[in-house]
């Protein structure tokens, strides 16, 4: 089984999914996180340096914050630009069996990704969270 994580925040151990064998296969999409890690291959994305300055920026203060999420430069359009222009994260995710949204940020990319393969005719698994991937899993077995 292959398995594609969107995890801006690297959020992924080898604990979350215990039902993985050692025959599947993992990746994290992620912004930062350490390689090296046993049966897990990491895809790190490229940060937009001008969108995580505003982000910072904003998270200071409310008003801002909202009209952020509400803009090009939220931190979850961000990392579904980077996953979209990123030629190894596609090439998984055309092989992958299940997509895990991790955190909010990584919803919005499993989403949009969703909608690319369905409008190319794709059906995929997808879920949001650890525990609907360890169910997920499960089911899929």
């Amino acid at each position: 089984m292959r398995v594609v994580v969107f995890s801006p925040a690297d959020t992924f151990t080898e604990s979350t999914l215990p039902g993985l064998s050692s025959d599947d296969r993992v990746v994290v999409v992620c912004w930062a996180g350490s390689t090296e890690r046993e049966g897990v291959t990491i895809v790190q994305l490229r940060r937009n340096k001008l969108a995580d300055s505003l982000a910072r920026t904003a998270g200071r203060n409310v008003l801002l914050r909202t009209l952020l999420r509400v803009s090009p430069l939220d931190p979850g359009v961000v990392f579904w630009r980077a996953v979209r222009g990123c030629e190894a994260v596609l090439r998984e995710v055309g092989e992958a069996d299940l997509l895990v949204a991790a955190e909010r940020d990584g919803g919005y990319a499993t989403w949009k990704t969703m909608r690319r393969l369905a409008r190319s005719g794709r059906r995929q698994a997808a879920v949001s969270g650890y525990p609907a991937a360890r169910a997920a899993v499960e089911r899929l077995r």
